[in-house]
């Protein structure tokens, strides 16, 4: 008689994002996080890498919301080695650490516009850019001010000018990060042990050669 062996293999269904997360701790852009936000928690809990890290893997992975983290992708992004997942309560108690007081703008017709300056974050999104090598020192770049309204089906959410809760009919705000995300990240993987060392299997026979020119990686 034949035997049957039951295995949990683990395979998860966002493989790529594992290099992803790798790439951030790798060039140091955690430790510019946590150097230019200062420490969160000294002795236990999540620093503001762990959350920014968090929060990139939600929409890198096609999440919409922040809850999104708790209900589907924390069961995938845990098995990496020494992976630190924030709860969504927690990412959403770190960004409200972040902000900044409001700038209110009265127009000459009465309408009221409120601005966040992210005194913070704006600055550290420029040295996030500089140390990966985006963007190169002493480049000359025009940095534009935007609105985007990102829809937000959530009851606490603010209307728009357009009378509409976070939405702005006739674009489509997730279809090029769609795009990425079933192109690069939805690919199945598994962490494996070789050698007292982890090495992340990759199952993918056609597009390998987009891995390695984005994260420059080997695969088992």
């Amino acid at each position: 008689m034949a035997k049957i062996a039951i295995r949990h293999n683990n395979i998860v269904p966002y493989g790529e994002i594992f290099y992803a997360m790798n790439e951030f701790k790798r060039t140091g852009l955690d430790k510019l996080v946590d150097g230019r936000l200062n420490v969160r928690c000294t002795n236990y809990g999540y620093q503001y890498s762990d959350i920014m890290l968090a929060l990139f893997s939600i929409y890198l992975c096609g999440g919409d919301h922040i809850e999104d983290i708790t209900t589907i992708l924390n069961k995938y992004l845990s098995t990496a080695p020494g992976a630190r997942i924030p709860s969504s309560d927690t990412i959403a108690r770190g960004l409200k650490e972040l902000r900044a007081l409001s700038i209110a703008y009265t127009s000459k017709t009465g309408s009221v516009y409120v601005h966040d300056p992210a005194i913070k974050l704006n600055p550290l999104l420029l040295d996030m850019a500089l140390l990966p090598g985006i963007l190169k020192r002493g480049q000359s770049i025009d940095v534009d001010f935007d609105n985007e309204f990102i829809p937000a089906e959530k009851s606490d959410a603010l209307y728009s000018y357009k009378k509409k809760r976070g939405y702005f009919p006739g674009i489509d705000m997730k279809s090029r990060l769609k795009r990425f995300v079933f192109a690069f990240i939805v690919v199945p993987a598994k962490w494996i042990r070789v050698a007292r060392q982890w090495t992340l299997n990759i199952y993918s026979k056609d597009r390998w050669l987009h891995y390695w020119t984005i994260f420059n990686a080997s695969y088992g």
